[in-house]
């Protein structure tokens, strides 16, 4: 089923957040934090399913929901009440628990959820069924989590992990059976109903990343951020079981150096105007997967920026999402930047005096590369997980309170024909060529 493909691709359990539970790796204010903000989602989950049994046209389906619906709200023990003991297991008051959400990711997952199921039937029965095929497994690694790292065992916190780890099996059946009996259009409604569905709880978990790390943001901090974690947010990892890698760089590239030569099986391409081994296809730091650029960088460069300046109240601020990078003709790896936002990203000392008082004619400062490349270097390349960095006291950043504009992102790109390096760039035996560059 095309569904289910998608769906694991998207599963909560690859999440850099879930992970970080399951190695003991959270605070326990980070797990307070959630408890107290997802609680939002849980609470209204039943109202999600009232829409999805009112939309339903058919009298059986309505029933099978019907069921589940009771399952979440019946007696002492509903669902919501479920959760609140598990935030109180953590110190969470209940007055607080019950409080408006305090975080903007909180408020678009439920909101989403709302628009997802109010749409209708199909993709309403899609966004349900994103969350309930994956929740006895979720619930299962949650409850393994809090027994091995946090010293929680009692049942009245893990019971909301324990219901669900067994009622959610058979509702997920029961949601497939439903799904499978809806013509083509409407299953294609189901597919994007859960696509979205999907993206919204990893959205949401994307926030407590960003709130578990990144606690205080000042004025005019620079926030960068590995591509990598960006990467395995959006789900970008191929099985290596799968595909060659060969195949799988002329699959990414835009241009591939064709040679003979390939004393690292690693492949000169040219990937969204960057020169780089093999179209940014990762392997290290993870077990059975290539890790692939992650999309839309840019786009997604702007979605932190503006959660950050949000959510921290902060009015200047710049994002940089970086990847190792190597050097012509020297050794080692530094820095360079595939996306930014919330600054300029050249500083230029065109017509200003150099220091015989003569005007500088061509010189501009690489202020992205060389922030990425500070970053790149505290992060580091091997076990030292630390995805994120922050610089604070840059000199020459003039800050922007607007996203770039495509003129702005275009600066950054020289065309090939351009470069310093043009006699070398455009002599290579490049193939697939996509346009002229």
């Amino acid at each position: 089923m095309n569904l289910n493909r998608l769906l694991e691709k998207l599963h909560l359990l690859n999440h850099p957040f879930y992970k970080a539970w399951n190695e003991g790796k959270l605070t326990h204010e980070s797990l307070q934090l959630y408890a107290q903000e997802y609680y939002h989602h849980v609470a209204a989950f039943p109202r999600y399913i009232s829409q999805i049994h009112a939309l339903c046209p058919d009298i059986s389906a309505r029933q099978i929901l019907l069921e589940n619906l009771i399952d979440e709200e019946q007696g002492a023990d509903n669902h919501p009440e479920l959760w609140i003991r598990f935030a109180e297991g953590f110190g969470v008051k209940r007055e607080e628990i019950k409080q408006p959400p305090e975080l903007q990711k909180t408020t678009e997952l439920v909101d989403g959820y709302f628009d997802l199921v109010k749409a209708d039937y199909a993709t309403g029965l899609g966004a349900l069924y994103a969350y309930e095929r994956q929740t006895p497994e979720v619930s299962k690694s949650k409850i393994d989590g809090l027994k091995k790292h946090y010293a929680v065992s009692d049942e009245k916190t893990l019971q909301f992990f324990s219901v669900h780890e067994k009622t959610d099996e058979w509702h997920t059946e029961e949601l497939a059976g439903l799904i499978e009996k809806l013509s083509e259009t409407d299953q294609e409604k189901v597919l994007q109903g859960a696509t979205k569905g999907a993206k919204l709880l990893w959205s949401f978990l994307d926030g407590m990343i960003l709130d578990q790390y990144i606690k205080t943001v000042e004025e005019e901090d620079i926030i960068v951020i590995t591509s990598k974690i960006i990467s395995i947010v959006q789900g970008r990892l191929v099985a290596k079981n799968t595909i060659s890698k060969r195949s799988l760089v002329y699959k990414e590239a835009d241009l591939v150096l064709e040679t003979d030569v390939n004393p690292y099986d690693l492949y000169l391409t040219i990937k969204n105007d960057v020169l780089i081994p093999s179209a940014g296809i990762d392997e290290s730091n993870i077990d059975g997967f290539y890790v692939l650029y992650p999309e839309n960088v840019q786009e997604t460069a702007t979605q932190i920026w503006e959660y950050l300046k949000k959510q921290h109240n902060v009015q200047k601020l710049g994002i940089v999402i970086t990847d190792s990078h190597t050097t012509i003709m020297r050794r080692g790896v530094t820095g360079i930047a595939l996306g930014w936002c919330g600054f300029e990203p050249l500083y230029s000392y065109i017509n200003k005096p150099d220091l015989c008082g003569n005007p500088l004619r061509v010189t501009q400062v690489n202020i992205l590369d060389s922030l990425a490349t500070a970053a790149v270097f505290v992060m580091g390349e091997g076990n030292e997980q630390t995805p994120l960095a922050i610089i604070r006291d840059a000199p020459k950043i003039s800050f922007l309170n607007r996203i770039p504009t495509v003129e702005e992102q275009k600066a950054i790109v020289i065309s090939m024909d351009e470069d310093l390096y043009a006699p070398l760039l455009r002599s290579a035996n490049w193939s697939k060529i996509m346009d002229k560059r």
